[in-house]
């Protein structure tokens, strides 16, 4: 969560914040890197959340995508395309990991390919590891990292799971592993019963996430509930966090910024998006310019006009519901008159035979 606030917002959030770091300090370093797990020790992190995947050879590496695409090259520069399943950690072990961010600017690094367990013991008994894998290699994950007194540093989320199927699985493991529930989606009565149940369960957390911009998971009447388990809100992927600004004030307040300012300050995002996506080379003036322009956009951006503390607040979401209800009673209300108007012609029919 990248949260710009000053003193006195910061004031304004009255519950504890727990920071989750998706494959160590990736400012400088790739994602999950030793280096970006190391320079994460430095920084004021509670824990660290990466995707495990199991090799070939049946080693558990830590890794985001299925395929190494885009992400790393071998000893020559040459980009690789190896499905990680597919593939032995000895060949996986030669590659190469690009710098971050990526695609057209990215170069290679020295960073490689991260056993599980070689990042465990870097950050072992300073910070907690949470571990996405999916059903079929959650017990491989389990063997590979769990030996006695480790268990209350690793936290497993099981991305293919129902909170119930992972309850059950940990309640057959010894020790019993540290478990995080996990739902994705904008249904408020299946959210509710994942929260629920995770509280009742004595799950250490639980994972929200939708790609709704004004999903119920981001209002106040969802979010209230909070404060049994820990709650994680992934907000690193724009989509999976609604596509909503930062804001201290809540994730419901959707006019964070005015207009004026929000649209210059999109106009340079997307100026940097085509540089950095670009096939072809950019110059360093363009690309200093770009940035100086972003940094100057990003420093504009102003507060919208009104009082967005209000309990009740206006949303296209909410909107579109009030319309649905309106409708659906307009519906129902002819249905009915319609029906009623055929019973009474029906019945003056009768009574004139």
């Amino acid at each position: 969560l990248n949260l710009s606030a000053s003193a006195e917002e910061i004031k304004m959030i009255d519950s504890e914040i727990f920071v989750v770091s998706r494959g160590g300090d990736t400012r400088l370093h790739p994602q999950n890197s030793l280096e970006a797990y190391k320079a994460c020790l430095d920084l004021d992190v509670d824990a660290i959340s990466a995707t495990a995947r199991k090799t070939k050879d049946g080693k558990i590496v830590l890794f985001e995508n299925e395929s190494t695409l885009d992400i790393c090259v071998d000893k020559s520069g040459q980009r690789i395309d190896k499905k990680i399943a597919e593939t032995d950690y000895s060949t996986l072990s030669s590659y190469f990991l690009l710098s971050p961010d990526g695609k057209a600017l990215s170069e290679k690094t020295n960073s490689k390919i991260l056993l599980m367990t070689d990042a465990f013991k870097i950050i072992k008994g300073k910070m907690i590891m949470i571990i996405d894998c999916e059903a079929a290699i959650i017990d491989d994950v389990y063997d590979a990292i769990f030996f006695g007194e480790n268990a209350k540093d690793v936290i497993i989320r099981c991305t293919d799971m129902k909170a119930e199927e992972l309850l059950t699985w940990a309640n057959s493991k010894t020790p019993k592993p540290e478990i995080m529930a996990s739902y994705h989606g904008n249904v408020i009565f299946t959210a509710n019963q994942v929260y629920d149940f995770a509280c009742e369960n004595n799950f250490c957390g639980a994972e929200f996430t939708t790609k709704n911009p004004y999903g119920v998971i981001f209002e106040d009447t969802f979010t209230k509930k909070f404060s049994t388990v820990k709650t994680l809100s992934r907000v690193y992927d724009p989509q999976l966090c609604g596509g909503r600004p930062d804001s201290v004030t809540g994730w419901e307040n959707i006019v964070t910024y005015s207009p004026e300012s929000t649209k210059e300050f999109n106009k340079c995002l997307e100026e940097a998006r085509v540089i950095l996506t670009s096939e072809h080379a950019s110059s360093v003036t363009d690309i200093t310019k770009c940035i100086e322009n972003l940094k100057l956009a990003a420093e504009n951006l102003e507060l919208a006009d009104g009082d967005n503390t209000s309990l009740i607040k206006i949303t296209p979401m909410k909107i579109f519901w009030i319309i649905f209800a309106i409708a659906l009673f307009s519906a129902a209300h002819f249905y009915i008159f319609k029906k009623t108007d055929k019973k009474n012609k029906g019945t003056k029919k009768t009574k004139k035979s």
